[in-house]
């Protein structure tokens, strides 16, 4: 356990809600420990509890952790030690998922990465979803020592909700709650990666072009200056001679 944690406990750190058919979620994002919560709120003052996940090796055991000022300290993090407290989260609803189901995306800053979650109804968890040490852990690749098992599955699973998602897209879409059976309803997954391009692209241009404009700007000033105070100077001169 890291050294705050025992002191302070888990404090929640950021919060999203998302709607899944009828049901209305919110997710609570803890520090410290880790980990997100998930209540059901449809009535706000009696909120249901619905799970709790901590995707995090605790190292338990682990001689080869290296010091914080060491290189290597930021990539074993972010191979082994896996996620720490997120600080924000986006939901996707499943309309609007590449995927077609709903995802949870949170963002983890000491392990530096972007994780997806897939959200499901399923029944009550054995456990907080931590792993004990490295090597009985399912979130690491076997290239790093663990079982690799359930990035696997993910894999698997988002497969098979992707080709589900385009057969339905397909065959003219189904009558679910809130369904529409107009193909043009959909918005093809090439279209959103295009957009997603286009957006990167204009914000480049725009940083670019701030960049450019705010280093113009200060070359003006920098000569401009040093001109203005030659001009003074050639002035001075003219008066000494005078």
């Amino acid at each position: 356990m890291d050294d705050r944690s025992d002191a302070k406990g888990p404090e929640p750190e950021c919060v999203t809600t998302g709607v899944i058919g009828d049901d209305t979620l919110a997710f609570i994002g803890l520090e410290r420990t880790g980990g997100i919560v998930t209540y059901k709120i449809n009535d706000p003052a009696n909120a249901e509890f619905q799970d709790f996940l901590n995707v995090r090796n605790w190292l338990v055991g682990a001689d080869d952790v290296p010091e914080e000022d060491d290189a290597g300290w930021s990539d074993y993090y972010v191979q082994k030690s896996l996620n720490d407290g997120p600080e924000s989260f986006v939901f996707i609803s499943a309309e609007d998922s590449p995927v077609k189901v709903p995802l949870l995306l949170a963002v983890t800053p000491m392990a530096g990465r972007l994780t997806i979650y897939s959200v499901e109804d399923g029944g009550a968890r054995a456990d907080d979803g931590s792993c004990k040490n490295t090597a009985t852990c399912p979130y690491v690749d076997t290239k790093y020592g663990g079982t690799g098992a359930a990035k696997a599955q993910a894999k698997a699973r988002f497969a098979t909700a992707s080709e589900a998602g385009a057969a339905a897209a397909g065959g003219g879409g189904g009558g679910g709650g809130g369904g529409s059976d107009n193909d043009d309803d959909e918005t093809p997954v090439g279209l959103i990666v295009l957009i997603i391009i286009l957006v990167v692209v204009v914000l480049g241009v725009g940083v670019l072009a701030c960049f450019f404009f705010n280093k113009s700007k200060n070359l003006q000033e920098k000569y401009g200056a040093l001109a203005e105070k030659n001009m003074l100077h050639e002035v001075a001169s003219q008066e000494a001679k005078c």
